[in-house]
């Protein structure tokens, strides 16, 4: 795909325009220029997820305008989403040498080894080191030489890996960080598709069109959801528990999210397949009073 055609593609992906009690208003990505020079005091670049482009990770990052309606209104959160953009680690890095080329002295880029991990802590540093970054240079723009690297990279961009969700068939898909084995295992990316009745995922988007053979699936009916806690570690973290009839025991997987909105969407999702399966999505307190009463189960993690 040429840079042209990704750009279109963002275009017409990018194009969802929400009510006015709404938080978010998208456009496209066209503006961005005449956005920036218009309102940057107002703009914002929030990391929002992660994908994938030829097999190497990238980070997407959202577009914001705030919406004030005066200037002391520092605490409102409502904002424009203009438009969203994937960016791997060798473009933010050649971004960073242009502006120190033009005399930015700010926040440090994040290290390649951090960008590239999947460990839940790494990848909630990520995200506020990544923010954190952003906010500097937009607040030393009108002191660089030259600021058009900066408007440059945020007018091209990969082809995004965007979190979907299909709210008729209740089918959602995108990205998430899975436990590969519970005790040992690593964290790895995988991309999750939201059945009727399972979950599926794969090693990479679109594998499921080409008919490549899924890492796995889980099976959702009687299945147990939860949160993790919140600590640092366990930000954004949730865990599905799947019920295995024969023999008798739950298989334990854990996820990560890449915010807690996303966490939130994707429980409900997970919780309104369950349910339509003709059982009550249960929190892990529910599980422990749902084992007391069950008899010779087993419980794997």
């Amino acid at each position: 795909m040429t840079r042209d055609e990704m750009n279109e593609h963002n275009n017409k992906e990018a194009v969802k325009d929400q009510n006015d009690d709404d938080t978010i208003v998208t456009n496209t990505v066209d503006d961005t220029m005449t956005l920036i020079e218009r309102e940057l005091d107002q703009l914002r670049i929030v990391a929002t997820g992660y994908g994938f482009y030829d097999q190497k990770p990238t980070c997407i990052l959202s577009i914001r305008t705030l919406i004030r309606n005066t200037n002391q209104d520092l605490l409102n959160d409502r904002f424009k989403e203009r438009g969203r953009i994937s960016k791997m680690y060798s473009e933010l890095a050649e971004l960073d040498v242009s502006l120190r080329s033009q005399g930015y002295s700010g926040e440090q880029l994040i290290s390649e080894s951090i960008f590239c991990s999947f460990k839940p802590v790494m990848v909630f540093n990520t995200k506020i080191k990544l923010e954190l970054y952003f906010k500097c240079i937009l607040s030393s723009l009108e002191q660089l030489k030259d600021a058009s690297c900066f408007f440059n990279f945020l007018n091209t961009s990969k082809e995004e890996e965007l979190t979907t969700m299909n709210s008729a068939a209740e089918k959602r898909e995108g990205y998430l960080i899975k436990k590969e084995g519970i005790l040992f295992g690593n964290w790895k990316a995988r991309y999750f598709i939201l059945n009727s009745n399972s979950l599926d995922y794969y090693k990479f988007k679109g594998e499921n069109e080409l008919s490549v053979v899924r890492k796995g699936t889980i099976e959702l009916a009687d299945a147990i959801i939860g949160k993790q806690d919140t600590t640092t570690e366990n930000q954004f973290g949730f865990l599905i528990l799947e019920w295995i009839k024969k023999p008798k025991k739950f298989n334990r997987y854990l996820f990560y999210a890449y915010s807690e909105e996303e966490r939130k969407a994707w429980l409900e999702s997970i919780g309104k397949v369950i349910e339509s399966l003709g059982s009550t999505p249960m929190t892990t307190r529910d599980f422990l009073k749902r084992l007391a009463g069950r008899e010779n189960y087993s419980y794997e993690s």
